[in-house]
């Protein structure tokens, strides 16, 4: 599901995106809709970094967020 992790929201703007995987301990997580979760991600101007699977073939949920025009990125 998408979500915000709560408490890094910016007045009413949502926080940092994330995915909230069943299982996977998203006790931070405050779910959002699709629409909020992408009008953010498109305003953020974020690309989205993802894993397959795993060296061992196994599958992955490892992503990441990342704005190319950060100097860090």
């Amino acid at each position: 599901m998408p979500a915000t992790v709560e408490g890094t929201e910016h007045g009413d703007h949502p926080g940092v995106l994330r995915f909230d995987f069943p299982g996977y301990g998203g006790d931070k997580l405050r779910q959002v809709d699709w629409d909020e979760w992408f009008a953010t991600f498109d305003q953020r101007r974020l690309n989205f970094i993802y894993q397959e699977e795993r060296s061992d073939g196994s599958p992955s949920n490892f992503f990441r967020l990342e704005n190319p025009d950060r100097e860090d990125a």
